[in-house]
Parts: structure tokens; C-alpha cells; sequence
């Protein structure tokens, strides 16, 4: 009697350990790869490094103003406006990386004034060294960083502010009072679309990537309160404009939209900051430990078949439910795209 039940025990473990270990290994391989790509208290810089502006002392084309580098991309602040250098996907046939030029895109201020001034504000503590070929005089280094870059006098009474954010790039536009900000048109190139979601947010697709252009947040500040002011985007003839509500002209308006870069396969129905998370890291912890009880069940109980079944069941939509979830894989690159072609700028 005990020669036949062992080999029927042993068979039933082997199955209930072998689904353990299965979990175990789904467990391993999601702290592998690290966490998912969600909302977190970082800035828009490179793994969590603030987003800094270098001014450009040579070390790229004149017409660049100030440079700054963060997820897959390089930014260029041109007195016309900023310029996306996007780091493109490496095919697999691909030799090396360096037979992949940049996507760009483009944003010109439509109608801006040219000799807009340019100034630097909030210094961070780095610096950059650009030891460039064997000539010393070409040499640049430290090169200091800010965290923000005023334009003044974009448009007449208009300023703009560019600073990072939380993951996004900040544009921050204050129209002084009387100020027309109709005036303040962004116009787009270097992209595939221009689409519009429902959230009111406007979605730039190129091969590279797409760049997200939040919905404004639009206010006054009057009597020491801010008051919040309707606002939205006008897209007509490929130009951005603000559509705004009613507000008192007789104070300073401040119009503040967000740029954020995503992968070419990006869900474009969300932003980022409002997709909700599928990180099941914490739930999956516990695959292990219920396995280890119907195990320990298992030998004790007499349906030693029904218990197997049910935990490879339990396993397997586990499984399931984090491939539907996309994995906890995180694409965490660093500055790309950090050349332009000078036609661009």
C-alpha cells in the first residue's frame, strides 16, 4: 500500500513545485528589469537626474541658445523657438548606432520677435567638459547648468520660461496684462500627425517617438489667490493656439503647457501622467508563498489532484494577467539624439 502512494505523492510534488518555481522565476525576472515606466517624483532628466540647461559656448551649432538632454532625446532652445533631437530605435540589421540618424522635430514660435533675449536661472550643481578633437582652443569646459531658461519678450508683453518637471518639459508663458495672447502660435514640423485626444491633450507622432503637448493649465494670480482660467488648444493650418475663457485683462495671465516623450509604440489615448499603473510586483510576491501553503495542503489532504489543479490554475492567470499588463520592463535610455543638422536649428 505505502509502494503505491509515493510515487503518487511524488507526482503531485513535483508538479506543485515545478509551479513554484515557475512563479519564482516570473518574480526574479520582474525585479530583473526593474519597475514599470509610471509617474514618480523624478524629473524630466536622464534616470532621475534634474533637467538641466547648458548654454552653448561652442560646443554645437550657433543657433542653439541653451542645450539640455534628457529620455531619448536632446533639446535645443533656438530664438525661434526648440528643436526635438529623437533618438531613433536601432534596426537589427543595423551595423552600429551611428548609422542612425536623429529624428527631429521642430517647434517655431510663429511670429515671434528674433532678438528675443535669453537668460538662465536656478544653478545646479553639475557641469558638462566637451573635449572636442585634438585642439585644445575647441576644448569647452565647465560648462554650467541651470535649471531654468527665460525668453523675454517673445511677443509683445509675452514671456516664456522653459524648466523641467516631473518627466515633463515645462513651457510657462506669462502674457502681461492688456496682452494679446492670441498672439503666441506654435507651429509643428518634423512630425507624421497631429492628433487631438479627448482629454484635450495634442499628440506629435514621428518614427522616434511621440511628443505629448498637455493640455494648458491657464491662470491669474489676483488678491494673493490663484484663479484658474478655462483653457484649451486651437489647432488650424498646422498652428497651436491657446482657446481661452473668460479672465480679467487687467492682470498678468500665465499659461503653462507640458511636453513629455514617449516610445513610437506608445498608447496615445492617455498622457503619462494620467494612464493608470499595472505594476503587479506586489500581488505576484504572493504566488510564492500560496504555493508553499497548498503544497504544504496538499500532502495532507487526500485530493491531492484537485489541489494541484487548482494552484496550476491560480499560476497560470497570474501569468496571464502580467502579459496583458505589458511586463514591469522599463525603457530607461539615456540622453539621445545628441546631433542635429544645423538646418534644423
Amino acid at each position: 500500500m505505502s509502494h503505491q502512494r509515493v510515487p503518487k505523492l511524488g507526482r503531485s510534488g513535483v508538479v506543485l513545485i515545478g509551479c513554484v518555481l515557475a512563479t519564482v522565476c516570473v518574480v526574479g525576472l520582474l525585479y530583473g528589469r526593474g519597475g514599470r515606466d509610471t509617474p514618480s517624483p523624478q524629473t524630466a532628466g536622464v534616470d532621475g537626474v534634474p533637467l538641466a540647461f547648458e548654454p552653448n559656448l561652442g560646443q554645437t551649432d550657433s543657433a542653439a541658445k541653451y542645450i539640455a538632454r534628457g529620455h531619448g532625446y536632446t533639446l535645443f532652445l533656438t530664438s525661434q523657438g526648440a528643436v526635438w533631437s529623437l533618438a531613433t530605435p536601432t534596426p537589427r540589421k543595423a551595423k552600429s548606432v551611428a548609422m542612425q540618424q536623429p529624428a527631429v522635430v521642430r517647434m517655431e514660435l510663429d511670429g515671434a520677435d528674433q532678438d528675443v533675449q535669453f537668460s538662465a536661472s536656478d544653478r545646479q550643481t553639475g557641469v558638462s567638459n566637451y573635449f572636442l578633437g585634438n585642439d585644445p582652443k575647441k576644448w569647452r569646459t565647465e560648462v554650467p547648468h541651470y535649471g531654468r531658461v527665460e525668453y523675454s519678450h517673445t511677443y509683445p508683453g509675452v514671456d516664456l520660461a522653459v524648466r523641467g518637471e516631473q518627466q515633463q518639459l515645462q513651457f510657462d508663458f506669462r502674457v502681461a496684462s492688456a496682452a494679446d495672447p492670441s498672439q503666441i502660435a506654435m507651429h509643428f514640423s518634423g512630425t507624421d500627425q497631429v492628433n487631438t485626444d479627448k482629454n484635450g491633450n495634442i499628440w506629435l507622432t514621428s518614427p522616434a517617438g511621440n511628443v505629448a503637448l498637455s493640455k494648458p493649465v491657464a491662470y491669474q494670480e489676483i488678491g494673493g489667490q490663484r484663479k484658474p482660467v478655462a483653457a484649451g488648444f486651437s489647432v488650424k493650418e498646422g498652428k497651436v493656439t491657446f482657446a481661452l475663457g473668460d479672465y480679467d485683462k487687467n492682470h498678468d495671465l500665465y499659461l503653462s503647457p507640458a511636453f513629455r516623450m514617449r516610445a513610437p509604440d506608445a498608447d496615445m489615448h492617455e498622457l503619462p501622467a494620467q494612464a493608470k499603473s499595472c505594476d503587479l510586483r506586489p500581488f505576484v510576491l504572493l504566488f510564492p508563498a500560496v504555493g508553499l501553503a497548498v503544497f504544504s495542503l496538499g500532502i495532507a489532504h487526500s485530493q491531492r489532484r484537485v489541489v494541484c489543479l487548482m494552484l496550476s490554475i491560480l499560476c497560470f492567470s497570474g501569468l496571464v494577467t502580467l502579459a496583458a499588463c505589458g511586463g514591469s520592463g522599463s525603457s530607461r535610455g539615456g540622453g539621445g539624439g545628441g546631433g542635429v543638422p544645423a538646418a534644423y536649428l
